[in-house]
């Protein structure tokens, strides 16, 4: 008798969007977009305000309270990471330094990528992460090491840096009443062209590039059960995990899923590779999957089939759709085609 094949799962792009709840919305803005250059896409800076986060994702930030956003009671988000390169690694500590961004923790990795840890204004652990094999075993970027195996050295070096955008700030310091003008076509910023910074006054200004939002993290208070409504539900291909403490999924676009059970994570592990700081987080949160506009219909059928119950959907101004529904822990996970925001 033959082995029953596998039926078919509609293929899942990666987490486009990460959501964070606030009690000050113009504060934290004011720390992502000065400290972190994120660029502000979307919002009115008092009770929500979206930004670019790069690769189609976007960082949604809601006030906690009487906010605009359906979804907002039960979004949360305890860890951000950002992908950096190897080259910007150092530059990025450089700048949180300049900043006067505490720096939490700081990793080598055993595969030879790195991290560095520090805290927004409310507590939340964010992650800038450069992958692995970025550095060689003396600590210097891959990429250069190769390059100076190949090339002589040159006297005049390249800043890690940007320069900087003359762009208004869109929103007004915290305390004060906040608006968002939506720029047009023809005044949208353009990404400044990588060049050597004139002085390092120049330098102290940009922050360098993020890449990206890596990492996505929910809690679970039953870790098996969880991975299984991952695996077997949503199709998502396990990578690391122990089995008690986390579990990594590959959630699509280079973008990783992260399982932890909650309260193993509240105190620092020790690992060869370096401290992990400590990070956990309480109630339902909220997290959204990218989808082939094609496949929403496949997967409404499915979802019914794997015994899950959907709750919401949800069609769009920009012509994006989106189906809501719970996994074992209540969080809310959704799934949503491009036609979202203005990068997706």
């Amino acid at each position: 008798m033959g082995m029953k094949k596998r039926p078919t799962i509609p293929r899942l792009d990666g987490s486009s969007q990460t959501i964070l709840l606030v009690d000050d919305v113009g504060r934290t803005a004011e720390f992502y977009r000065d400290h972190l250059r994120l660029e502000p896409r979307d919002g009115d800076g008092e009770r929500y305000l979206e930004f670019d986060t790069g690769d189609g994702a976007s960082l949604l930030i809601i006030k906690r309270e009487g906010s605009i956003a359906p979804m907002a009671s039960v979004a949360a988000a305890g860890t951000l990471t950002f992908a950096i390169t190897p080259e910007s690694y150092v530059a990025w500590k450089k700048w949180l330094t300049q900043r006067q961004v505490e720096i939490a923790q700081e990793t080598k990795w055993i595969h030879g990528g790195r991290s560095l840890y520090v805290h927004d204004p409310d507590g939340r652990r964010i992650e800038f992460k450069a992958p692995a094999g970025s550095f060689s075993n003396d600590g210097k970027p891959a990429a250069e090491v190769a390059v100076a195996a190949t090339k002589p050295a040159k006297s005049a070096t390249t800043a890690p840096f940007k320069k900087a955008s003359t762009t208004t700030a869109p929103f007004k310091k915290p305390g004060t009443a906040a608006s968002f003008k939506k720029p047009a076509a023809s005044e949208a910023p353009k990404p400044a062209p990588e060049k050597p910074a004139k002085d390092a006054g120049e330098a102290a200004t940009a922050a360098p590039r993020i890449n990206g939002v890596v990492e996505s993290i929910l809690y679970t208070d039953d870790l098996p059960r969880a991975v299984a409504f991952y695996r077997d539900a949503l199709g998502l291909v396990a990578m690391t995990g122990d089995g008690q403490r986390f579990q990594a999924f590959d959630s699509g676009a280079g973008r990783v899923l992260l399982l932890f059970q909650r309260g193993a994570t509240l105190e620092p592990l020790p690992a060869p590779v370096g401290m992990i700081p400590p990070h956990d987080g309480q109630g339902p949160q909220h997290i959204a999957f990218a989808i082939d506009a094609a496949d929403y219909d496949r997967w409404r059928v499915r979802l019914p089939q794997q015994g899950i119950t959907i709750e919401s959907e949800t069609a769009w101004d920009r012509g994006g759709r989106s189906v809501y529904f719970r996994d074992p822990d209540q969080h809310l996970v959704e799934l949503v085609t491009p036609g979202i925001w203005p990068n997706y």
